[in-house]
């Protein structure tokens, strides 16, 4: 194996929980653009990490206020704005998100929610034809909050309606969500396999791996002003140049993320066996009659890994 290129880290501020996280984002870029998205009309909305913040707390707010600000919370839908509020929300609280594939049927939807004990479900519009069945099959949730849903009524809430009364106990004085403390060692986010083999199965994260996954991240790359084209993105999952993508760009982003890079892979497990035998020491002991190497962790280098 050929020699690799020493890498320089960057820089990067150690934080302990998603809050802090988007307490630093405020902080450092309190009035830039977080978020752009268009609204029901078609009107474009931007949303600054301030007003991104105040979201969750409201949204957390009302959460707390039903008693739900520490259970297992699920949501399913398409990519909008709502649903990176609830995510964020839900990660910055003592509960547990639990995101599900807006592409499974019906009964996979009821089996993750079951086997997850959610007991809030965020929906689309899309799913309302479906929550009653749910709600029969899922006894365990006790709200359905639709993003589309006009008005409340018993336990299926308007989630603007409900976001509305999170802001009123928010701005009355309510920062019980505002000042909850989190323990970055529990479970924190249960993601569920596409269940190929079977029925889907839930993989627990808890905060701490999160966090160590962005911190790890950023320190060996960094954020630029645009994304990898569909191109670029081919080439890193070994795909020939020849190779033609087609649909529309969400499905051919998604194409390429379900696929798998031999030629990346290589060349990371390369690196990877490169800065083990610089980072690794390496002693020999007896067991067993026999010697057998065991590798100990550079504890200095490592310890904030996952």
């Amino acid at each position: 194996m050929g020699k690799i290129k020493e890498l320089k880290y960057y820089d990067v501020q150690k934080v302990g929980t998603i809050k802090e996280l988007l307490e630093i984002a405020v902080e450092q870029a309190g009035d830039k653009i977080a978020f752009k998205y268009k609204d029901e009309k078609g009107k474009v909305i931007d949303v600054t990490y301030k007003e991104f913040q105040k979201d969750t707390f409201e949204l957390g707010t009302a959460l707390n206020s039903i008693n739900m600000a520490d259970k297992h919370i699920a949501v399913i839908s398409e990519n909008n704005y709502k649903w990176v509020t609830v995510y964020l929300t839900v990660l910055k609280s003592k509960g547990v998100i639990v995101p599900i594939d807006k592409e499974l049927p019906v009964c996979d939807i009821i089996n993750v929610l079951n086997d997850s004990d959610s007991e809030v479900l965020f929906y689309a519009k899309k799913y309302e034809k479906n929550i009653d069945e749910i709600a029969e099959k899922a006894p365990n949730v006790k709200y359905f909050i639709g993003f589309s849903t006009e008005k409340t009524e018993g336990n299926r809430l308007s989630y603007n309606e409900f976001k509305a009364e999170g802001k009123k106990l928010y701005e009355g004085g309510d920062k019980t969500y505002a000042e909850m403390i989190t323990d970055h060692n529990n479970l924190k986010m249960l993601v569920y396999t596409s269940g190929t083999t079977g029925m889907a199965k839930g993989v627990m994260l808890s905060e701490h791996n999160l966090i160590s996954i962005v911190y790890y991240g950023l320190r060996v790359s960094t954020v630029y002003d645009r994304c990898l084209s569909v191109r670029e993105v081919a080439r890193i999952q070994s795909f020939p140049d020849s190779f033609i993508f087609k649909n529309s760009k969400t499905s051919q982003y998604q194409q390429l993320a379900n696929a798998v890079p031999p030629l990346f892979s290589r060349v990371l497990s390369d690196s990877v066996e490169s800065y083990l035998e610089k980072a690794l020491n390496t002693k020999t002991v007896n067991q067993s009659n026999s010697e057998v190497q065991l590798d100990f962790l550079n504890k200095k280098e490592l310890s904030y890994g996952i």
